[in-house]
């Protein structure tokens, strides 16, 4: 598929001239905080309040919707993370081969890349962007199906890996337990021989020949050793490769079964009786919904206790004593909280102990934003 000349020199939309709702869904979605956070030390942003993840978020909302050097710095960090999808998008004719190809992302594969590829594309219209930023926002709010496939794969994926880097660090481990033990032989050689050296009657051409083995030798034993030193760092290093693989893995599990929870907490008044059995395994988990409506209480309830898990509601808020609020936090395994509570400071407070304890934290969206967000796709 290759382009027209015209369609090559066209321009690409620039940030500042999308519309502006969905720069929340690309600076929430599409950057991490921590980039986000580079960007602000490079501009020297000054906060009217204590700054936060909130307050940053909300800076850069407002800078987003105007031609200055922070949107500028976000939409070329942008590119920058997401050049494959734009190189791979910028041969695409028409807003019809756009949207072929946006089907097929939405079944599996980086929906991030291509939305955002997509909405600057220069053929992309109105409609085909109205209707990617619905779908973009529902796939992200409530996980289907489909989602739930490409976490699972990655899943595997992940495991794999970890396979492979077991199988790796075994076998370097049984090398260099064998060059140890080769290397221990030879230094006991090394003192038989010198031993023997220095009670032999020798002539002074024997000397000078065992006195340049001897040096011969050592020079080897040094450079074994230095060898030896670097691979049990290169060991070390493998094991904490594998360590933090496995806790991306246990992460990436949870942060899974949070979602599926979240998938079934929507749509149970319309799930069919297979879909709730699929629910994943939370048997003996301690769930944790914070703040939010009392009407979505007992859905969750129901759903977590009937698969033989424990629910906990708590608003953060009315408990003000810290002790209280950290064993709240500490016995949960995975947080729930709202969107409509985000700005509060009980969300805020429950997502700083999920990040500090690497525990998943699952922002659910409200009942109006799904109606909406279902409305806008009926549109489309």
């Amino acid at each position: 598929m290759h382009g027209t000349p015209d369609t090559k020199r066209m321009q690409r939309r620039m940030l500042w001239t999308l519309p502006p709702a969905l720069h929340p869904l690309l600076l929430t979605h599409c950057l991490h905080t921590e980039e986000l956070w580079s960007v602000g030390r490079k501009a020297q942003l000054v906060f009217d309040t204590e700054p936060s993840d909130l307050a940053l978020h909300t800076r850069f909302i407002t800078e987003a919707a105007g031609n200055n050097p922070v949107s500028r710095s976000l939409h070329r960090l942008l590119d920058r993370r997401y050049q494959h999808c734009i190189d791979q998008l910028h041969c695409y004719p028409s807003a019809e081969h756009l949207a072929r190809h946006w089907k097929q992302v939405l079944d599996s594969g980086d929906i991030k890349a291509s939305f955002w590829a997509l909405i600057t594309h220069p053929k992309a219209d109105d409609a085909l962007i109205a209707r990617c930023h619905g779908e973009f926002f529902m796939r992200l709010q409530v996980p289907q199906h489909c989602s739930s496939q490409v976490a699972d794969g990655e899943i595997r994926k992940l495991q794999r890996e970890l396979s492979n880097l077991r199988q790796q660090s075994y076998a370097k481990t049984v090398r260099l337990e064998a060059q140890l033990r080769q290397q221990e032989h030879n230094l006991t050689q090394l003192k038989v021989e010198a031993r023997y050296n220095s009670t032999a009657s020798v002539s002074p051409a024997q000397q000078t020949r065992m006195e340049k083995l001897n040096k011969q030798l050592r020079q080897r034993l040094e450079w074994t050793e230095k060898r030896l030193a670097q691979r049990e760092i290169q060991q070390t290093e493998l094991y904490h490769q594998v360590a933090g693989l496995e806790e991306h893995l246990q992460e990436l599990i949870q942060e899974n079964t949070a979602l599926k929870l979240h998938h079934h907490a929507a749509l149970m008044t319309m799930a069919t009786p297979s879909e709730v059995a699929a629910l994943p395994n939370i048997r003996g988990k301690q769930i944790l919904y914070v703040g939010g409506s009392n009407r979505v209480l007992p859905r969750l309830r129901h759903i977590v206790e009937s698969h033989e898990g424990d629910f906990i509601h708590h608003d953060l808020d009315n408990s003000n004593n810290p002790v209280i609020q950290k064993e709240i936090l500490s016995r949960a395994d995975i947080v729930l909280c709202p969107l409509e509570c985000m700005a509060q400071e009980s969300c805020q407070r429950a997502k700083r102990h999920c990040r500090k304890y690497t525990k998943p934290f699952v922002p659910l969206a409200t009942l109006s934003q799904r109606h909406d967000a279902e409305r806008q796709h009926q549109i489309n």
